[in-house]
């Protein structure tokens, strides 16, 4: 895969942590990898978001999803 072509996948990709068990230094690198690779976003556990949007500091959007870790929520 040519190198151009590997960087329009990954700036389309969101890099995802959300598992239930997710420490900061989980987070961290999810934010690092992110900002490394250039994917679109980092998605992470609501618990983490404030904290990883002051950590990356405007390089990388933040973003995360509502009804985890079961999907059990209504609208």
């Amino acid at each position: 895969m040519h190198i151009m072509d590997l960087r329009r996948i990954l700036s389309a990709v969101d890099h995802t942590m959300l598992s239930a068990d997710a420490v900061w230094e989980d987070i961290k690198l999810l934010c690092d990898e992110g900002i490394q690779y250039g994917t679109a976003s980092v998605c992470l556990p609501q618990s983490y978001v404030k904290t990883a949007a002051e950590y990356v500091n405007g390089k990388i959007p933040v973003c995360t999803v509502v009804g985890l870790p079961n999907g059990y929520s209504t609208t």
